[in-house]
């Protein structure tokens, strides 16, 4: 019961988030890192995560990453 009502507020706030965006017309961007930190630690961002790992050109651009 706790996940969903974790979820449902997720949702919530990231539907907020994009009004926001909408109604600037893209100009006022604070609302993508708003959408971004929402989705941390989320089910959604995981599955984005594994499937970006999935790809070759992705995977060769992280070892090519300096320290």
């Amino acid at each position: 019961m706790l996940k969903r009502f974790e979820e449902l507020s997720r949702t919530i706030r990231n539907l907020h988030s994009v009004t926001d965006l909408l109604k600037s017309m893209g100009q006022n961007t604070d609302s993508v890192f708003d959408i971004e930190d929402n989705f941390r630690g989320s089910n959604q961002m995981k599955v984005c995560v594994d499937r970006v790992k999935a790809i070759p050109e992705a995977r060769a651009l992280r070892g090519s990453q300096t320290g």
